[in-house]
C-alpha cells in the first residue's frame, strides 16, 4: 500500500484525536438534550394537571346546581302529590279544573321549571303552562310514565337532553302516585340553563373549555354549537372510552375526562396543544441558550484531553510510513503503560512476522495449482445435471400429455402445435399439422366475431393476455363450451412472436350458470316466471311506451285447501292450475307467479274492454274446471282484479298496486269474478284506510262504549244473564256498526286492544252487578278468532278475574264459527284451558252461514246460540226440523241452547216449543247502557218491548 499525501491529510482531518473531541462534544450534547426534553415534558405534564384541576373545580360547580335543581324540582313533584291528596280526600274531590289550578301554582314556584305534567291511569293528561298535544296521545305508552309506574313512590330522573320545543338543555323527573282509586304520574321537565351558562362562560386556560356528554356519548352542552349532538368519537378516535380522570392527546388538543358521581353523564374538557406547548417550549429556549454556552466549553475541554491522548498514536503513524517501502526493521521508540503502549508493541511484533507470511504466500501459490484439477471434476458434474434436464423435460411431456387442460402453442406463421394431444383428440382436427384457421372452422358461428377480436387486441399487446369463452364443435356433433387463456411473446420491435395457451372444458360450469339464471327468474314450483321475471317485463312495457292489461288473480280458499288436505296436495293444485294457465300463453301473453296463490298475468296490447273481458273469462274457464287428484275432487275459483296501463298507472307500483285493490275487491264481493279498476275502487279503500285511522284513535278519545242485552230464562222468564256488546260513536260520522269496524280491526291487530277492552268493562260490570244480589247472573263476551290466536290471551283472561274478583263460572266468551276455529290447534287448545278454569264457551251464530257438525263435537262448549237468521225462519218446516234435532243433541251432551233475535211472540212460543232453554232479543229488550242496568233489574219483569 502507498499513502499519499492527499489520503494522509485526509486521515489527519479524521483523526482519532478529532473523532475523541467530537465523541466528547456529542455526550453533553445528548446529555443536555435528554434534560431539556425531560423539562420540556414535565412542564406539559405540570400544565395539563393545572388545567385538569382548573376543569375539576367547574365541574363540581356545575354538580352543586345540579343537585339544587334536582332537589327544588322533587320537592314540587311532592307538593303536587300532597296536593293531590288533600284535594282528593276533601269534600269537593279532585277534578281536571282542580289539578289544572294546583300544576299552574305549584309550576310558578319552580324557577327552572318548563313544564309541570299529569298523567292518570285512564289516560288523562294535563299540561302547565297549555301547549299544543299531538291527537291520541297516551300518557301511559310514554316512556317517562312507564319508568315511574316501574319503581313507584320514587322520583326516577332521566339523563340531561337537549328539548326539541326550547332548544334547551333540560332534565325530566316523574314519579307515580296511588291515592285511593285515583293514580297518575306527575312529571317536570327542568331548565339547565345556569348549568348550561356555567359551563359556556368559563374557559381553562386560554382556549380549553368544558362539554357536558350524555351516557350515550353524545355532546349536550358545548361553547361551540356545532359541536352539541355531536358523538364523541368524532372529535378523536377512542375519546369514547376514556377512563375517568385520564387524558386524551389527539395532536391537535388535550382531552380531560370527569365522571358525575351517581350518573352516566361526564365533563369532558380539552385544551389546545399549542397553548401548553407555547408555555413549555419558553422554557425550552432558556435551556438551548445554556446549552449553547456548556458546548462551547465542552469542546475547548475536548481539545486539550484528546491532544494528550493522541500524541504517541501520531508517533506511531509516522514509523508506519517508514515501513512503506519494505525497511521492516525500523521499531517505533514509544512507552506507554496504556492501550496505546498495547497497540505499538502489537506493531512492532507484526513487522518480525511479515517475513514469515511471505513464505505463507508461496504455499499458497501451489495450492491454486491444485485447485485446477478440481475444477475440471466440477465441469463433469455439470455435464451429468445436463443429461439429468432433458429426463425432466421428458417428464413434464408426459404430466402434459395427462393433463385435463388443451395446452397450444400459435407461432408467427399461424401454425397450432397441441402440447397436450389426448385433450384435442375429441375434436375433428390434424394433431400433427395444424393451423389457426383449421380451428376456427370448429368455433360455433356466433362465437368467431368475439374470438377474433379478442385474438387481435393481444396481438397489438392492448391486452395483458388473451381470454375469451367461445364453443367448439367436437366429434359427436356436439358444441362444448371452452374457456380459452393465452399469453402472447414480443419481439424488441414489439411484434407478435407466438402465443402460449391453454383451453378448458367449461361446459358444465356454463349449464350450472343457466340454471341459477333459472332460479332466478322462474318460480321453483310452477316453472312460471317469477316476481323478478314479471317487474322486467312491465318495466321494460313502461320504458317503451307500450300500453296493454294485466290480470291479478288470486285463488280463493287456497288456505283451506292446505290446511285440511295438507301443503304437498296444495302444491300439485297449484302446478296444475300454472299448466292451464300456460296452455293459454301466446307471445303478447306472459304468466308469472308472484306468491303463494297468486298470480298475474301480462296482456301486452291489449286494452279494449271487450276483448279483456273474453281473456278473463276463457281463464276463469280453465281455473274453475274440477281438480282430479287421486281420488279427491276439488273445485276450485279464483278472483281477478284488472287494471289497463299506462291509462290506470303511470309507473310499475302503481299498476300492481290498483291491480291489487281490484283483486281484493272482487274478493269481497259474492256477485263477481273479476273486477276492472276505477277510481271508486281506490275511494272505497281510502275510506277504510280513514276508519282504521279513526279507530286507533276511538279508545282514547272514550267513544267506544260497551251495552248488555239481557239473556231471559224460559222456564222462570228471569234475568239470567247479559250479553256485552261493543258500541261506537264518533264524533262526527255518529253510531258506527260493528258491521263495519270489527273486520277491520281483526284485519289490524287493534281487535286484540278493543277485545280486552270490552272484557274487561264486561267483568267490571258484571261483579258490580252480583255483589249488590243473591242472585249470580253470568256475562257473555264475543271474543275474535284473532284474539285466540294471541298467546298471552288466556293468561290476560285469568288477570282479569283475579283482579276483580269474579268467579269464573260467571264468565262466558262467545266465539263464531269459522274455518279456523274448526282446523287450528292451537286455538282448540286454548278452549279448552279456558273451559278447564271454569270459563263458559258459547258457540256464536249458529246456522248463519259457515256451520260444521265438527264444532259440536270437538270443541269444549257449554252454550251453543241459534242465530237470528233461524229464528225468523220458524215458519219453516225443514228449519224447525234442524234446530229441533241440535237442540236435541245439545241437551243430551250438556249444552244449553240460547235462542237470539227473537222479536215477537210468534217466535218466542216456537223458540221454546223446540226447547231453547234462554232467549235474547228485542222481544224482551234492546241492548241498554251501563246506566239502565240496575233499573232494568228492578223493574223486571215487564211487558215485552217487540
Amino acid at each position: 500500500m502507498v499513502l499519499q499525501d492527499n489520503g494522509w491529510w485526509h486521515m489527519k482531518f479524521f483523526s482519532i484525536r478529532k473523532k475523541i473531541e467530537f465523541s466528547l462534544v456529542a455526550l453533553v450534547l445528548v446529555v443536555f438534550i435528554i434534560m431539556g426534553l425531560q423539562t420540556y415534558w414535565f412542564t406539559k405534564n405540570e400544565l395539563e394537571t393545572r388545567y385538569l384541576n382548573e376543569m375539576n373545580e367547574i365541574m363540581d360547580a356545575a354538580n352543586y346546581l345540579l343537585e339544587d335543581i334536582i332537589s327544588d324540582s322533587s320537592n314540587a313533584i311532592n307538593v303536587v302529590e300532597a296536593q293531590f291528596k288533600d284535594s282528593f280526600l276533601s269534600k269537593d274531590g279532585l277534578s281536571a279544573g282542580k289539578i289544572d289550578e294546583q300544576l299552574k301554582v305549584i309550576k310558578l314556584g319552580v324557577v327552572e321549571a318548563t313544564t309541570l305534567y299529569f298523567g292518570t291511569e285512564k289516560g288523562d293528561f294535563y299540561l302547565e303552562p297549555k301547549r299544543f298535544v299531538e291527537e291520541g296521545y297516551d300518557p301511559r305508552l310514554r316512556d317517562w310514565y312507564l319508568l315511574a309506574k316501574k319503581n313507584p313512590s320514587v322520583i326516577e330522573w332521566t339523563q340531561p337532553y337537549v328539548d326539541m320545543g326550547t332548544e334547551s338543555l333540560v332534565i325530566s323527573g316523574s314519579k307515580y302516585i296511588s291515592i285511593g282509586s285515583f293514580s297518575g304520574v306527575i312529571g317536570i321537565d327542568v331548565l339547565l340553563e345556569n348549568i348550561e351558562t356555567t359551563i359556556n362562560n368559563i374557559n381553562i386556560g386560554d382556549s380549553g373549555e368544558i362539554m357536558l356528554v350524555n351516557g350515550s356519548d353524545t355532546i349536550i352542552v358545548g361553547k361551540e354549537f356545532p359541536l352539541v349532538s355531536m358523538k364523541v368519537g368524532e372529535l378523536a378516535p377512542g375519546l369514547a372510552d376514556l377512563a375517568d380522570g385520564d387524558r386524551l392527546d389527539d395532536g391537535t388538543y388535550t382531552y380531560f375526562k370527569r365522571n358525575i358521581e351517581d350518573s352516566t353523564n361526564y365533563f369532558l374538557g380539552r385544551v389546545l396543544n399549542s397553548e401548553i406547548q407555547k408555555s413549555a417550549s419558553k422554557l425550552l429556549n432558556y435551556s438551548l441558550i445554556l446549552g449553547l454556552v456548556v458546548i462551547v466549553l465542552a469542546i475547548v475541554i475536548a481539545g486539550r484531553i484528546a491532544g494528550h491522548l493522541t500524541k504517541p498514536i501520531f508517533q506511531l503513524a509516522e514509523t508506519m510510513k517508514t515501513t512503506v517501502n519494505g525497511d521492516y526493521r525500523v521499531r517505533c521508540e514509544v512507552s506507554n503503560n496504556d492501550e496505546v503502549g498495547l497497540l505499538v508493541d502489537g506493531f512492532n511484533e507484526m513487522i518480525g512476522n511479515i517475513h514469515e507470511k511471505n513464505e505463507e504466500m508461496t504455499a499458497l501459490y501451489e495450492e491454486l495449482y491444485a485447485s485446477e484439477e478440481a475444477l475440471k471434476e466440477q465441469y463433469d458434474e455439470l455435464f451429468f445435471n445436463r443429461e439429468m434436464i432433458k429426463e425432466s423435460e421428458a417428464l413434464y411431456k408426459q404430466i402434459f400429455d395427462a393433463s385435463k387442460e388443451g395446452l397450444w402453442i400459435l407461432n408467427k406463421d399461424v401454425t397450432m402445435e397441441f402440447v397436450t394431444k389426448d385433450w384435442y383428440r375429441q375434436f375433428e382436427i390434424d394433431l400433427e399439422s395444424s393451423t389457426l384457421n383449421e380451428w376456427k372452422l370448429l368455433i360455433h358461428p356466433e362465437d368467431k366475431e368475439l374470438v377474433d377480436e379478442t385474438v387481435g387486441a393481444h396481438i397489438l399487446n392492448n391486452t395483458e393476455q388473451y381470454m375469451c369463452e367461445f364453443r367448439v364443435l367436437n366429434r359427436s356433433g356436439e358444441y362444448r363450451w371452452v374457456q380459452g387463456v393465452g399469453k402472447a411473446s414480443f419481439d424488441e420491435e414489439g411484434n407478435w412472436i407466438r402465443i402460449v395457451g391453454s383451453h378448458v372444458d367449461i361446459t358444465k360450469r356454463k349449464e350450472s350458470a343457466q340454471h341459477i339464471k333459472n332460479l332466478a327468474y322462474r318460480d321453483a314450483l310452477t316453472g312460471l316466471g317469477n316476481r323478478v321475471t314479471l317487474h322486467e317485463v312491465l318495466t321494460s312495457e313502461f320504458d317503451s311506451g307500450s300500453e296493454g292489461a294485466i290480470f291479478y288473480i288470486d285463488i280463493d280458499n287456497f288456505k283451506y285447501i292446505n290446511d285440511t288436505y295438507g301443503h304437498t296436495l296444495g302444491d300439485v293444485v297449484l302446478i296444475e292450475l300454472a299448466d292451464r294457465l300456460r296452455s293459454l300463453a301466446v307471445n303478447d301473453l306472459q304468466i308469472a307467479r308472484i306468491s303463494g296463490d297468486e298470480f298475474v298475468v301480462v296482456l301486452k296490447g291489449i286494452t279494449e274492454r271487450r276483448a279483456l273481458i273474453d281473456q278473463v273469462k276463457e281463464l276463469l274457464r280453465v281455473i274453475t274446471e274440477q281438480v282430479v287428484i287421486e281420488d279427491r275432487i276439488l273445485k276450485v275459483s279464483a278472483s281477478i282484479g284488472i287494471t289497463i296501463y299506462p291509462s290506470d298507472a303511470k309507473d310499475l307500483t302503481s299498476l300492481l298496486r290498483n291491480a291489487d285493490l281490484a283483486m281484493y275487491s272482487a274478493k269481497e264481493r259474492t256477485d263477481r269474478d273479476f273486477i276492472f279498476y276505477d277510481e271508486t275502487i281506490k275511494s272505497e279503500m281510502l275510506e277504510r284506510i280513514h276508519m282504521e285511522n279513526y279507530l286507533k284513535s276511538a279508545l282514547d278519545y272514550d267513544e267506544i262504549f260497551v251495552v248488555f242485552q239481557p239473556i231471559v230464562s224460559v222456564p222462570d222468564q228471569t234475568i239470567v244473564g247479559f250479553e256485552s256488546l261493543i258500541r261506537w260513536r264518533h264524533p262526527e260520522i255518529g253510531l258506527i256498526s260493528p258491521v263495519q269496524f270489527i273486520p277491520i280491526a281483526e284485519k289490524t291487530g287493534l281487535i286484540n286492544t278493543i277485545g280486552l277492552y270490552v272484557l274487561e268493562s264486561s267483568i267490571k260490570q258484571i261483579k258490580k252487578i252480583n255483589s249488590g244480589s243473591e242472585v249470580k247472573r253470568h256475562i257473555s263476551v264475543n271474543i275474535s278468532v284473532v284474539q285466540l290466536l294471541n298467546n298471552q290471551f288466556v293468561e290476560k283472561v285469568v288477570n282479569l278475574l283475579k283482579t276483580y274478583d269474579l268467579p269464573a263460572q260467571e264468565l262466558t266468551l262467545e266465539v263464531t264459527e269459522s274455518l279456523a276455529l274448526e282446523h287450528d290447534s292451537q286455538i282448540i287448545e286454548k278452549l279448552v284451558t279456558l273451559r278447564e278454569l271454569g270459563i263458559g264457551i258459547s258457540l256464536d251464530d249458529f246456522g248463519s252461514g259457515y256451520s260444521s257438525i265438527n264444532n259440536l263435537l270437538n270443541l269444549p262448549i257449554t252454550t251453543l246460540k241459534v242465530d237470528r237468521n233461524l229464528v225468523q225462519k220458524t215458519n219453516g218446516q225443514h228449519v224447525n226440523a234442524l234446530v229441533e234435532a241440535v237442540v236435541s243433541y245439545c241437551h243430551q251432551t250438556g249444552i244449553y241452547v240460547v235462542a237470539e233475535g227473537v222479536e215477537d211472540s210468534m217466535q218466542l212460543n216456537a223458540m221454546i216449543k223446540l226447547g231453547c232453554d234462554n232467549i235474547q232479543g228485542y222481544y224482551y229488550s234492546k241492548p241498554i247502557e251501563i246506566s239502565d242496568i240496575q233499573r232494568t233489574l228492578e223493574n223486571w219483569p215487564h211487558e215485552p218491548i217487540a
